[in-house]
């Protein structure tokens, strides 16, 4: 289509395009100028990491949690429910911390995306 064209149909038909108040033009400038500030910090190394947060694999307890569990694992043959309860009952004893947060540790070194899981 030619712009004449393009310009009539519009007319004819009706067609209106969004105006931005200046304030929402404002805000919409703001929003994009954090967002490039962000992006650079990222890609100059500023900021490590988009995402706060313990990074994972680099944690001396999730090791240790890690093979501890694999034990228990190993110990119970494979069935999972009883090498939990005695991971607990082992981290309990040896961390001297509650078995809700014992739980919680298992699930972060057995679960593969390292989520805990809210327990009661």
């Amino acid at each position: 289509m030619e712009p004449d064209e393009l310009a009539a149909y519009i007319r004819e038909n009706g067609i209106t395009f969004p105006v931005l108040t200046p304030e929402e033009k404002a805000e919409a400038e703001a929003q994009a100028q954090w967002e490039a500030k962000l992006h650079k910090a990222i890609e100059s190394g500023e900021i490590g990491r988009e995402r706060p947060g313990r990074k994972p694999g680099k944690s001396k307890v999730l090791d240790a949690d890690r093979a501890l569990a694999q034990a228990c694992l190993s110990n119970a043959r494979g069935r999972s429910d009883k090498a939990r309860k005695a991971f607990i009952k082992q981290v309990c004893a040896q961390d001297g911390i509650k078995s809700d947060r014992a739980e919680n540790r298992w699930y972060e070194v057995t679960e593969p995306d390292g989520r805990t899981r809210r327990v009661r």
